[in-house]
């Protein structure tokens, strides 16, 4: 039995971003980025992809993923 932390999937909400970090096109750092949040930035996270977060954009960008431990949830989905 492995001895790692079960990592529970993320909730659905606003997450607000922990540290300047890339938003990228699929759920992994060698995917294209497709473009820079500063710190502090809300995002809409409608899903979670093992360590990474699915995000969606009210500004019309396209949607794309964060890494889990760049962001912490503000408020749940409702």
């Amino acid at each position: 039995a492995s001895s790692a932390p079960v990592r529970r999937a993320a909730e659905p909400g606003v997450y607000e971003t922990l540290r300047a970090t890339s938003v990228y096109e699929d759920p992994s750092a060698s995917s294209r980025i497709l473009s820079k949040v500063g710190k502090g930035t809300r995002v809409n996270v409608v899903r979670s992809v093992g360590d990474w977060l699915e995000v969606r954009s009210n500004r019309g960008n396209p949607p794309g993923f964060v890494r889990s431990d760049d962001a912490m949830l503000v408020s749940k989905a409702n």
